[in-house]
């Protein structure tokens, strides 16, 4: 299962295919979510909405398809411990979605797609990048173009 990021949606929209003019693509995307091949955690889906946009209201109208609000809670404890070193609600809530892509995909033995690039290795939490904190996980990850190349065979375009 592959467990895609908040930027995975933006980035497909606004930098490569645009929702109202490649609708093979998003309803391919869509087709992953309802066979379960994708996935995202309840945070990714509440970072959207806050958007207002065409993505947030593609992503709420296949809601049910796409969100697991359960899976992420059984891992995010050791994401934050011993991938971002903090374990308090203020530091949660400043990464937004990113440590709960990363517990869902910990908990589904799933891998991250992120557009994402690694930093630094940073102290400080809110510094810190999924692929980052995924390679110090052992949790798989790859990038959006990635992703579209492992999945080529079932693409519609």
């Amino acid at each position: 299962m592959y467990i895609l990021d908040t930027n995975f949606f933006i980035d497909a929209d606004k930098l490569h295919l645009p929702i109202k003019q490649n609708s093979a693509f998003w309803e391919w995307i869509e087709s992953l979510a309802e066979n379960r091949t994708i996935s995202i955690p309840r945070a990714v889906y509440e970072e959207l909405q806050k958007q207002n946009d065409d993505v947030s209201k593609w992503v709420d109208k296949h809601k049910e398809k796409l969100v697991d609000g359960v899976a992420a809670f059984t891992k995010i404890g050791a994401v934050m411990e011993n991938g971002y070193g903090a374990i308090d609600d203020v530091t949660l809530d400043r990464l937004n979605a990113d440590p709960w892509v990363i517990a869902h995909a910990l908990a589904v033995s799933g891998k991250v797609v992120t557009g994402e690039k690694p930093g630094k290795q940073a102290a400080a939490p809110h510094n810190k990048k999924v692929p980052s904190v995924c390679q110090v996980l052992g949790v798989p990850h790859l990038t959006i173009t990635a992703f579209m190349w492992e999945l080529r065979a079932t693409m519609p375009i």
